[in-house]
């Protein structure tokens, strides 16, 4: 797959045929302690209808066909998707057809249950899309200096960006917070991985806030990226950092 079909991810992921085991047909709320309670409309984590998840004031929902020109604008504003995010295209941008590439290749992902990209958009303006975020499921992982297959994996990659519009309300903290509990909940995640580029600060910042590990740093030709990881053991070992809104 293209580079930004993994959002800001250095994905090692192929496709896989086997199946997760995956929770009841339900719609979570990340609001409640034990990410139990079944929010309005119930939908399967990987059916091809809409997923949603729920914060205190942004939702993260599946995108839509009529999203494209709002997903384009969104990606293709240098504020939001410059040159120190792993989104960026380069000066020329998304053109029309990466975005209908794009749109094609989430659903089909999500069928194939490897990749679930999220449309963020504000609970109090549902139509207004001021970001998005991905969650995908790594098969090809590394042990040191071997690379190894493992389709039954539970290790997600995540990655989030948001319109620059809209940064300095918590909105990125929020999506972080949220994603990372739909994971290990609903998705039953052993780990959740995050890389951000060296010199994103605002990534980092929220990653301390959370208390999630830098784990190693490696370069590329645009500078460099940062890993963070998240276990299942440390994530539940902080239970007051996931249940307090930011």
């Amino acid at each position: 797959m293209k580079t930004y079909e993994r959002l800001i991810l250095v994905l090692l992921a192929l496709p896989s045929g086997t199946a997760l085991a995956l929770p009841s047909n339900q719609r979570y709320s990340a609001s409640d302690p034990q990410c139990h309670t079944p929010v309005t409309e119930s939908r399967l984590p990987w059916h091809n209808d809409e997923v949603a998840v729920e914060g205190k004031q942004i939702l993260l929902r599946t995108w839509r066909p009529q999203d494209n020109l709002a997903f384009q604008s969104l990606v293709n504003d240098p504020a939001t998707n410059g040159s120190n995010t792993l989104m960026w295209k380069g000066e020329n941008g998304w053109r029309p057809i990466d975005v209908k590439e794009f749109f094609l290749r989430a659903d089909q992902n999500r069928l194939e249950r490897l990749v679930i990209e999220f449309a963020v958009v504000l609970k109090k303006q549902p139509d207004v899309i001021i970001g998005l975020c991905q969650l995908h499921r790594t098969t090809w992982l590394q042990d040191v200096d071997l690379v190894f297959l493992d389709p039954t994996s539970s290790v997600y990659d995540f990655g989030i960006l948001i319109s620059n519009s809209y940064w300095g309300n918590g909105y990125g903290t929020e999506v972080t917070q949220v994603t990372m509990k739909y994971a290990f909940q609903t998705l039953n995640a052993d780990s959740v991985r995050s890389v951000t580029k060296i010199g994103n600060g605002r990534m980092k910042r929220i990653f301390e806030r959370f208390e999630i590990p830098h784990s190693e740093r490696r370069p590329n030709a645009l500078g460099g990226v940062d890993f963070f990881l998240l276990s299942r053991q440390r994530w539940e070992q902080n239970p007051s950092l996931w249940e307090t809104v930011p």
